[in-house]
């Protein structure tokens, strides 16, 4: 009950409502302790200390009274972080491994659109590509920390809060996916126009918005349902939904998003220069109000239809930049489509998995939140090399790895740093996020991609330079 109402009064007030309920308890316990007339001023305080210090919804709680264990049994701690280590091995690997599957696919059918005939005709889809998969990850990653985050907590368990949350959370990405696909279609036209201005400017810039709302609408349809039903099937199971569904909705979002925007694309250059791209266009942005009305009246998801707008729009401005070292390289090093979507997908993944991790800890009253925060970056640090050796073994096997060992060997460090980079990033960001009040899960997870994106990329580009040099 108490997290309904919290969710509903928007951020902020999970800890208001805790600290009411703490300071009633501390008066009852206070005013007890004077009419009976027992009891110290000592005492009192030791008893004022120990009730908020137990306030398991604080930030500064966590950090003094849950995460003593210095003095503690240290096979429980050995204990503790082996089940933690175990946990993450056993439910992250396979997911990650899909996701690995998912970020090679994405990769290899951008490489074959390019001569499709949209893209040949329209060249600013290209800059749209990098723009929209980064937007659409963003909101799949805050959906499913969302949910995994209520998964633990509980709110999934009962089956009227259930089917609210996630009829609400669809309705929420719908409004979502519509509004910013079309910022996003608007904004990569713009990029390619003062590039290349040219007359037929109306019926392009129709075409791409069209194209980015349908693309992010349809895939957000398939992706969204998808994550609501692996969550709660990971809740029946007993798994953690923070090493399922956060890896999956990073990747598979890239290739499903790939392909609805090769289709529609291709669909919608049949019918330039007519109208239908107009009207369809009106459709849409006429959609985006209903949605908003069935969000508002939900009290689960009403206060998330204002938040997050800031760090997904600062995502998209950031994804440009990517885009742009992309477009500059691609050509001197043909292979960097090849190892980009994997480099950088498995470092966001790694990232997006801590963060919602981190993030389920403040929220979630647990044991010794920081020895098992710890086992969390460290396992996913060392998980992280052999999968890039396994992607490494698929290359050669296919006959796609056209580089050689100095280059391997540059790319494996490359991972490392670039994954701990991602670790650093999620710690850092959810924490901020959470000392000022704001929800991780909705403001952390578009920075922490983004940012990672041009940190991968900026280092592949720099690992192929030095092999070249070295060669």
């Amino acid at each position: 009950m108490m997290s309904a109402i919290a969710r509903a009064q928007g951020p902020g007030a999970y800890e208001l409502q805790e600290q009411d309920a703490r300071r009633l308890s501390l008066e009852s316990l206070v005013s007890s302790s004077d009419d009976e007339g027992n009891g110290s001023v000592e005492d009192r305080q030791s008893t004022d200390s120990r009730i908020l210090d137990d306030d398991p919804l604080t930030f500064e709680s966590r950090r003094e009274s849950r995460v003593d264990v210095s003095g503690g049994d240290l096979g429980a701690k050995d204990n503790i972080w082996k089940r933690e280590t175990a946990e993450i091995v056993v439910q992250s690997t396979p997911s990650i491994a899909l996701a690995l599957i998912g970020s090679i696919g994405a990769g290899i059918l951008l490489d074959k659109i390019q001569s499709w005939n949209a893209f040949r005709r329209i060249e600013e889809l290209f800059i749209l590509v990098p723009i929209l998969l980064n937007l659409k990850g963003c909101l799949e990653l805050a959906l499913a920390a969302r949910l995994s985050t209520s998964a633990h907590l509980g709110e999934l368990d009962i089956r009227r809060t259930r089917r609210s949350i996630t009829l609400g959370n669809l309705a929420l990405l719908q409004a979502l996916s519509l509004a910013i696909g079309a910022i996003a279609g608007l904004w990569a036209f713009t990029l390619g126009y003062i590039n290349k201005p040219h007359r037929e400017s109306w019926f392009e810039s129709a075409l791409m918005i069209v194209t980015s709302m349908v693309c992010a609408s349809l895939s957000s349809v398939v992706l969204n349902s998808f994550m609501c039903m692996l969550v709660v099937l990971a809740r029946m199971w007993c798994l953690d939904p923070d090493n399922i569904a956060t890896p999956l909705a990073a990747s598979l979002g890239d290739l499903i998003t790939t392909i609805f925007l090769a289709v529609v694309s291709t669909a919608l250059i049949a019918v330039f220069k007519t109208w239908i791209s107009t009207i369809l266009l009106v459709l849409l942005l006429a959609a985006i109000p209903v949605f908003i009305v069935f969000v508002l009246r939900n009290p689960y998801v009403n206060d998330l239809i204002l938040q997050g707008w800031i760090p997904v729009l600062g995502s998209m401005v950031i994804a440009s930049a990517s885009g742009v070292v992309l477009e500059r390289y691609v050509v001197s090093y043909s292979q960097l489509p090849l190892f980009l979507p994997v480099l950088s997908g498995l470092a966001g993944n790694v990232g997006c998995i801590y963060a919602s991790k981190l993030t389920t800890l403040l929220h979630y009253s647990s044991t010794h939140p920081r020895l098992r925060a710890m086992a969390v970056p460290t396992t996913l640090l060392i998980l992280s090399i052999p999968i890039q050796l396994v992607f490494l073994c698929i290359l050669w096997g296919l006959g796609l790895l056209e580089v050689g060992v100095t280059f391997c060997l540059l790319y494996l460090s490359v991972n490392v740093v670039v994954v701990f980079v991602a670790l650093g990033l999620a710690h850092g960001i959810t924490m901020v996020c959470w000392r000022r009040g704001w929800d991780p899960d909705n403001n952390a997870l578009p920075l922490l991609t983004a940012i990672v994106d041009v940190v991968a990329t900026a280092s592949l580009v720099g690992c192929f330079t030095i092999a070249k040099a070295r060669a």
